[in-house]
């Protein structure tokens, strides 16, 4: 928020003519669709009560939100541990998941965890000579991922981490998976790149240049483990979307760079994910805070001492 300027010694029809300006700026709109839904399990056979499972389904506000659920629940030496979480911002996300179960000589445990985040806005590219006309766009979008799960003797655990996401009439899919399963593994890891962590989507779509474009992001992530007696077994999966950048807007295959860009969200696409540019005042506001510099200036002149003259 902008601080009010000083506007002592200032005459009040003055005064009053400032704060109304500042209270009837207009203010930054936001409006984007984000979910985020966790799930968590744990229960120890031949135990007490299973821990509930525990959920949580909410809309995620522009700021970004967590939403978490732990289920855990302990018998002698029979543990079980189940933890989802859910964090969102506009144009990223991402979720983890864990499963841990531990059994002893005389029955096991079970454990299990989803998580799922979704995001969706609308984009509009426009220039007032292009308007109506047809239009290629390409963007990228980054994601990272993992699944892994181990066991103990020939318990069972597994895990798969997936992210699907839709640009227009474009998508793109990532997914992982790992499992054990009577000692014999097998996994592969969320990118096709041998060695990589990240990977990157490059999504290309035509337009109509004044027309919103969808985008969306989906994933899902689970892991589970089970053990029968005295062993343990654990599975995590986590998964991460976020946006890049427009890499080229073009029309009859000739680049386009000067254009207007808006989205439902008010999230200016032209930037990567956490690199926005600091906000510019809208004209409202602009002019509020040009008329309190100026009523500030002339008060400080009202209250500045006459000069005097050179002693005789």
């Amino acid at each position: 928020m902008v601080p009010a300027p000083s506007l002592s010694g200032v005459p009040t029809w003055a005064r009053r003519a400032a704060l109304l300006v500042l209270a009837t700026a207009p203010m930054w709109a936001h409006a984007q669709s984000a979910l985020g839904d966790v799930d968590a399990m744990a229960d120890v056979f031949e135990g007490p009560t299973p821990s509930p499972v525990t959920a949580s389904d909410e809309q995620l506000q522009p700021s970004g939100v967590s939403v978490l659920a732990i289920a855990q629940t302990a018998h002698e030496q029979r543990q079980a541990h189940g933890f989802a979480q859910v964090n969102a911002d506009p144009a990223g996300a991402g979720s983890g998941t864990f499963a841990r179960a531990r059994g002893d000589a005389g029955a096991g445990a079970t454990a299990e965890a989803t998580a799922r985040w979704a995001f969706s806005d609308g984009l509009t590219i426009d220039r007032a000579d292009l308007t109506g006309r047809a239009g290629v766009v390409t963007v990228a979008i980054r994601y990272g991922g993992h699944a892994t799960a181990d066991a103990v003797g020939d318990n069972t655990a597994w895990s798969s981490a997936s992210l699907v996401a839709r640009f227009g009439g474009d998508s793109a899919e990532a997914s992982a998976s790992a499992s054990v399963r009577d000692g014999v593994r097998t996994e592969d890891p969320l990118t096709d790149v041998p060695g990589a962590t990240r990977g990157e989507f490059l999504l290309t779509t035509s337009f109509t240049w004044g027309e919103a474009i969808d985008l969306s992001l989906d994933s899902f992530s689970s892991v589970a483990s089970y053990t029968s007696g005295l062993a343990e077994s654990y599975a995590t999966a986590g998964v991460s979307g976020f946006w890049d950048r427009i890499r080229s807007v073009s029309v009859d295959g000739v680049a386009v760079r000067d254009y207007q860009l808006s989205s439902l969200s008010g999230y200016d696409y032209r930037w990567p994910f956490g690199q926005l540019p600091p906000p510019v005042p809208e004209p409202g506001m602009a002019a509020a805070m040009a008329l309190g510099a100026v009523l500030a200036a002339l008060g400080a002149r009202r209250r500045r001492p006459p000069r005097q003259g050179p002693e005789a």
